[in-house]
Protein backbone atom coordinates (compact mmCIF):
# COMPACT_ATOMS: atom_id res chain seq x y z
CA UNK A 1 0.00 0.00 0.00
CA UNK A 2 1.36 3.29 -0.97
CA UNK A 3 1.99 5.35 2.20
CA UNK A 4 1.34 8.98 1.33
CA UNK A 5 -1.61 8.69 -1.55
CA UNK A 6 -3.80 11.23 -1.09
CA UNK A 7 -6.39 10.45 1.27
CA UNK A 8 -10.16 11.71 0.44
CA UNK A 9 -10.32 13.84 2.95
CA UNK A 10 -7.00 15.23 1.97
CA UNK A 11 -9.05 15.77 -1.09
CA UNK A 12 -11.44 17.66 -0.11
CA UNK A 13 -9.10 20.28 1.46
CA UNK A 14 -7.23 20.52 -1.52
CA UNK A 15 -11.04 20.54 -3.66
CA UNK A 16 -11.70 23.37 -1.33
CA UNK A 17 -8.75 25.62 -1.96
CA UNK A 18 -9.82 25.38 -5.94
CA UNK A 19 -13.73 26.29 -4.91
CA UNK A 20 -11.52 29.30 -2.88
CA UNK A 21 -9.86 30.27 -6.06
CA UNK A 22 -12.66 29.88 -8.37
CA UNK A 23 -14.92 32.30 -6.21
CA UNK A 24 -12.23 35.21 -5.65
CA UNK A 25 -9.41 34.92 -7.49
CA UNK A 26 -11.49 35.93 -10.49
CA UNK A 27 -9.02 33.48 -12.76
CA UNK A 28 -10.38 30.39 -12.49
CA UNK A 29 -13.52 29.64 -13.78
CA UNK A 30 -16.31 26.70 -12.78
CA UNK A 31 -15.39 24.35 -15.52
CA UNK A 32 -11.52 24.98 -14.77
CA UNK A 33 -12.08 23.91 -11.00
CA UNK A 34 -14.42 21.00 -11.97
CA UNK A 35 -12.16 19.80 -14.70
CA UNK A 36 -8.99 20.43 -12.14
CA UNK A 37 -11.31 18.41 -9.62
CA UNK A 38 -11.95 15.74 -11.92
CA UNK A 39 -8.54 15.27 -12.36
CA UNK A 40 -7.46 14.83 -8.78
CA UNK A 41 -10.82 12.31 -7.83
CA UNK A 42 -9.92 10.16 -11.15
CA UNK A 43 -6.33 9.47 -9.63
CA UNK A 44 -7.53 9.14 -6.24
CA UNK A 45 -9.92 6.38 -7.57
CA UNK A 46 -7.21 5.46 -9.43
CA UNK A 47 -4.86 4.78 -6.37
CA UNK A 48 -1.83 6.79 -8.80
CA UNK A 49 0.97 7.58 -5.68
CA UNK A 50 1.50 11.25 -6.44
CA UNK A 51 5.20 11.30 -4.57
CA UNK A 52 6.68 8.98 -2.03
CA UNK A 53 10.20 7.87 -2.19
CA UNK A 54 9.71 5.42 0.52
CA UNK A 55 8.89 3.00 -1.83
CA UNK A 56 11.86 2.97 -4.82
CA UNK A 57 9.97 0.97 -7.32
CA UNK A 58 9.94 1.23 -10.87
CA UNK A 59 5.97 1.96 -11.31
CA UNK A 60 6.11 4.77 -8.17
CA UNK A 61 9.10 6.57 -10.49
CA UNK A 62 6.93 5.85 -13.49
CA UNK A 63 4.06 7.30 -11.65
CA UNK A 64 6.02 10.51 -10.83
CA UNK A 65 7.29 10.91 -14.24
CA UNK A 66 3.52 10.83 -15.60
CA UNK A 67 2.45 13.23 -13.23
CA UNK A 68 5.51 16.12 -13.61
CA UNK A 69 4.67 15.40 -17.84
CA UNK A 70 0.84 16.39 -17.18
CA UNK A 71 2.96 20.36 -16.86
CA UNK A 72 2.07 22.50 -19.77
CA UNK A 73 5.13 24.04 -18.89
CA UNK A 74 7.17 20.40 -19.48
CA UNK A 75 8.55 21.29 -23.26
CA UNK A 76 9.02 25.04 -22.50
CA UNK A 77 12.99 25.56 -20.92
CA UNK A 78 12.86 29.53 -20.62
CA UNK A 79 10.63 32.01 -20.09
CA UNK A 80 8.25 33.96 -17.04
CA UNK A 81 4.53 33.77 -16.78
CA UNK A 82 2.62 35.05 -13.83
CA UNK A 83 -0.88 33.73 -11.83
CA UNK A 84 -1.95 33.68 -8.55
CA UNK A 85 -1.83 31.50 -5.59
CA UNK A 86 -3.95 30.26 -2.45
CA UNK A 87 -3.82 28.16 0.39
CA UNK A 88 -1.83 28.23 3.96
CA UNK A 89 1.25 26.92 5.53
CA UNK A 90 1.29 26.00 9.04
CA UNK A 91 4.68 25.49 11.03
CA UNK A 92 6.32 26.10 13.80
CA UNK A 93 9.54 27.88 14.70
CA UNK A 94 10.69 27.71 17.82
CA UNK A 95 7.86 27.58 20.29
CA UNK A 96 5.62 29.40 18.09
CA UNK A 97 2.90 28.36 15.95
CA UNK A 98 2.28 30.31 12.60
CA UNK A 99 0.26 30.38 10.22
CA UNK A 100 1.00 31.36 6.24
CA UNK A 101 -2.38 32.65 4.31
CA UNK A 102 -2.48 32.70 0.41
CA UNK A 103 -5.31 34.69 -0.50
CA UNK A 104 -5.00 34.72 -4.34
CA UNK A 105 -2.04 36.31 -3.72
CA UNK A 106 0.59 37.18 -7.21
CA UNK A 107 3.04 33.99 -7.83
CA UNK A 108 5.28 34.18 -10.91
CA UNK A 109 6.92 30.84 -12.57
CA UNK A 110 10.53 31.69 -13.73
CA UNK A 111 11.72 29.05 -16.46
CA UNK A 112 15.52 29.38 -16.47
CA UNK A 113 17.43 27.47 -19.24
CA UNK A 114 20.71 25.70 -18.05
CA UNK A 115 23.66 27.01 -20.12
CA UNK A 116 25.46 23.73 -21.36
CA UNK A 117 26.31 22.25 -24.66
CA UNK A 118 24.57 19.08 -23.57
CA UNK A 119 23.00 19.52 -20.20
CA UNK A 120 23.52 16.29 -18.58
CA UNK A 121 19.54 15.75 -17.31
CA UNK A 122 17.38 18.73 -18.24
CA UNK A 123 18.19 21.76 -19.47
CA UNK A 124 15.58 23.69 -17.53
CA UNK A 125 14.82 24.39 -13.97
CA UNK A 126 11.59 26.12 -12.89
CA UNK A 127 10.96 28.28 -10.05
CA UNK A 128 7.48 28.95 -8.70
CA UNK A 129 7.26 32.05 -5.92
CA UNK A 130 4.79 33.92 -3.89
CA UNK A 131 3.94 35.72 -1.45
CA UNK A 132 1.67 35.88 1.76
CA UNK A 133 -1.50 37.79 1.98
CA UNK A 134 0.52 40.28 3.86
CA UNK A 135 3.19 40.55 1.93
CA UNK A 136 5.78 39.68 4.82
CA UNK A 137 6.97 36.32 3.67
CA UNK A 138 8.08 34.95 0.81
CA UNK A 139 7.62 30.95 -0.75
CA UNK A 140 9.97 29.21 -3.77
CA UNK A 141 9.16 26.05 -5.08
CA UNK A 142 11.79 25.08 -7.66
CA UNK A 143 11.82 21.91 -9.51
CA UNK A 144 14.82 19.88 -11.43
CA UNK A 145 13.96 16.66 -13.04
CA UNK A 146 11.94 14.77 -10.01
CA UNK A 147 14.32 16.58 -7.42
CA UNK A 148 12.25 19.59 -5.98
CA UNK A 149 13.73 21.97 -3.41
CA UNK A 150 11.15 24.19 -1.27
CA UNK A 151 12.05 28.03 0.67
CA UNK A 152 10.58 29.75 3.01
CA UNK A 153 12.11 33.09 3.91
CA UNK A 154 10.38 33.95 6.87
CA UNK A 155 11.78 37.55 9.13
CA UNK A 156 14.54 37.12 6.44
CA UNK A 157 15.76 34.30 7.25
CA UNK A 158 15.97 31.49 4.46
CA UNK A 159 14.89 27.86 5.52
CA UNK A 160 15.39 25.42 2.38
CA UNK A 161 14.33 21.75 2.54
CA UNK A 162 15.28 19.72 -0.63
CA UNK A 163 18.71 19.30 -3.08
CA UNK A 164 19.75 18.93 -6.70
CA UNK A 165 22.51 17.01 -6.01
CA UNK A 166 22.85 13.48 -7.32
CA UNK A 167 20.92 12.16 -10.25
CA UNK A 168 17.68 14.94 -9.45
CA UNK A 169 15.37 11.94 -9.56
CA UNK A 170 14.39 12.17 -5.54
CA UNK A 171 11.58 14.97 -4.84
CA UNK A 172 11.14 15.50 -1.24
CA UNK A 173 9.78 12.61 1.00
CA UNK A 174 6.36 14.44 2.90
CA UNK A 175 5.44 16.56 0.10
CA UNK A 176 2.81 15.65 -3.03
CA UNK A 177 2.90 17.72 -5.91
CA UNK A 178 0.32 17.14 -8.54
CA UNK A 179 -0.05 19.24 -12.07
CA UNK A 180 -3.37 19.59 -13.83
CA UNK A 181 -4.32 21.99 -16.28
CA UNK A 182 -7.44 22.78 -18.66
CA UNK A 183 -6.22 25.32 -21.45
CA UNK A 184 -3.45 27.37 -21.02
CA UNK A 185 -4.26 27.64 -17.07
CA UNK A 186 -2.21 25.40 -15.27
CA UNK A 187 -2.86 24.30 -11.67
CA UNK A 188 0.29 22.98 -9.38
CA UNK A 189 -0.80 21.77 -5.93
CA UNK A 190 1.19 21.07 -3.20
CA UNK A 191 0.21 19.34 -0.26
CA UNK A 192 2.47 18.24 3.39
CA UNK A 193 1.57 14.62 3.98
CA UNK A 194 3.98 14.67 6.85
CA UNK A 195 6.30 17.32 8.63
CA UNK A 196 9.28 18.96 6.88
CA UNK A 197 12.07 20.59 8.47
CA UNK A 198 13.82 23.48 6.64
CA UNK A 199 16.89 24.71 7.92
CA UNK A 200 19.23 27.69 6.87
CA UNK A 201 22.36 25.08 5.98
CA UNK A 202 22.03 25.33 2.78
CA UNK A 203 21.46 29.44 2.59
CA UNK A 204 24.46 29.38 4.83
CA UNK A 205 26.49 27.39 2.81
CA UNK A 206 26.10 28.77 -0.69
CA UNK A 207 25.93 32.75 1.05
CA UNK A 208 28.26 32.81 3.67
CA UNK A 209 31.08 31.35 2.17
CA UNK A 210 32.08 28.56 4.91
CA UNK A 211 32.08 24.51 4.93
CA UNK A 212 28.36 22.95 4.70
CA UNK A 213 30.13 21.24 8.25
CA UNK A 214 30.11 24.74 9.42
CA UNK A 215 27.07 25.68 8.60
CA UNK A 216 24.86 22.83 9.79
CA UNK A 217 26.37 23.87 13.27
CA UNK A 218 25.09 27.50 13.07
CA UNK A 219 21.67 26.03 11.59
CA UNK A 220 18.31 27.66 12.28
CA UNK A 221 15.00 25.35 11.72
CA UNK A 222 11.42 25.62 11.06
CA UNK A 223 8.82 22.55 11.03
CA UNK A 224 5.70 23.11 8.34
CA UNK A 225 3.24 20.86 9.85
CA UNK A 226 0.70 17.96 7.37
CA UNK A 227 -2.06 19.49 6.06
CA UNK A 228 -0.44 22.47 4.87
CA UNK A 229 -1.21 23.30 0.80
CA UNK A 230 -0.43 25.94 -1.36
CA UNK A 231 -1.95 25.81 -4.87
CA UNK A 232 -0.29 27.88 -7.69
CA UNK A 233 -2.27 28.87 -10.97
CA UNK A 234 -0.25 29.98 -14.00
CA UNK A 235 -0.99 31.09 -16.96
CA UNK A 236 0.99 29.96 -20.08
Amino acid sequence: MYQNKITMKKAAIILGIFALIASSCGQATKKQVETATNEIVSKQKDEIPIVSYSENTDSIYMSWWVNKENSIFESVNSGQFSGTASGYIQLVNNKDTILLDFQCTKANLSINKIEEEEPVYDDNTKLYSTKTTSDKTSVQYETFMLANALTIVLNGVHYRIGTFDGAADTPISGLTFNYSHEKNIEYLSLFVTEPLQLTTSRYLFEKGNISYQEASKNEKAITVLSGSTLIFIISK
